[in-house]
């Protein structure tokens, strides 16, 4: 009677009669296709949007100052997450796809100035001093530039360059950015031939180190799975309820 009810209760479950799961052929069909699930595989991508390159210049060659502020650039930096390969049919995957991923983010900065003087100290003093500034994610943050050259003298471009790093956790998307210069080439001598002058210029760069992920894919679960469950479940019930009724049963335990 017991198995009778076993049966009657994985066909009800299970939609199909008992006898076709036991003579299921694990080498073919949907238990062969959960072997094979293997795994999800993805990479991050980053770009700096646009690419160009903020540059600034002054001179002067005669008593007074020249500055040099250009309009400041605004860009986006672009994170983005790719699934190259997706969990196949019947398939799911064992954890959450990644929320974030560590960016590099570099600034460079270069500043490069001609100082010319023919007067002799303390008629000519050339002074040059810029500033470069990024705001966005991350931190970068840039020493400023400064020189001060007295009497008859050159400094040869270039003269100086500096690079500034920092890494930052982003979700995919787009994250705005401001890049900027400001600078001033300042002349207090009255020779003809004074002359203070510089270039700079800045960029920034980002980069992902490792851009690769892989996820494991796992078998779903299948109807006649959750009812061949059941269906033990039920034994068990029924079994323990059958005990309890004999007569001479106490505690859980025969008299």
């Amino acid at each position: 009677m017991l198995k009778r009810l076993l049966s009657l209760l994985a066909f009800l479950l299970a939609g199909v009669p008992i006898a076709s799961h036991a003579t299921t052929d694990c080498s073919s069909g949907s238990f062969a296709a959960a072997v094979d699930c293997g795994v999800l595989t993805g990479h991050w991508t980053v770009a700096v949007l646009p690419t160009s390159t903020i540059s600034a210049t002054a001179s002067v060659n005669s008593a007074g100052s020249a500055g040099a502020i250009p309009q400041p650039v605004t860009g986006t930096i672009r994170v983005a997450r790719v699934v190259d390969q997706d969990c196949g049919p019947g398939c799911q995957r064992s954890e959450d796809l990644p929320e974030a991923v560590d960016v590099s983010l570099t600034g460079i900065m270069t500043v490069g100035a001609y100082v010319l003087a023919y007067a002799p100290p303390p008629a000519g003093e050339e002074n040059i001093y810029v500033h470069g500034y990024y705001t966005g994610a991350g931190d970068l943050d840039f020493e400023d530039f400064s020189l001060v050259h007295a009497g008859n003298g050159q400094v040869n471009s270039p003269f100086d360059y500096q690079e500034v790093t920092d890494t930052v956790s982003l979700a995919p998307g787009d994250y705005t950015f401001t890049l900027g210069i400001e600078g001033l080439a300042r002349l207090d001598g009255q020779g003809a031939g004074n002359l203070s002058t510089f270039t700079s210029s800045l960029y920034i760069q980002a980069a992902i180190e490792d851009p690769n992920f892989e996820i494991l894919c796992t078998p779903i679960p299948e109807p006649e799975t959750y009812a061949l469950m059941l269906a033990g479940l039920g034994a068990i019930i029924l079994r323990r309820r059958g005990k309890m009724n004999r007569p001479g049963f106490r505690g859980g335990r025969s008299v």
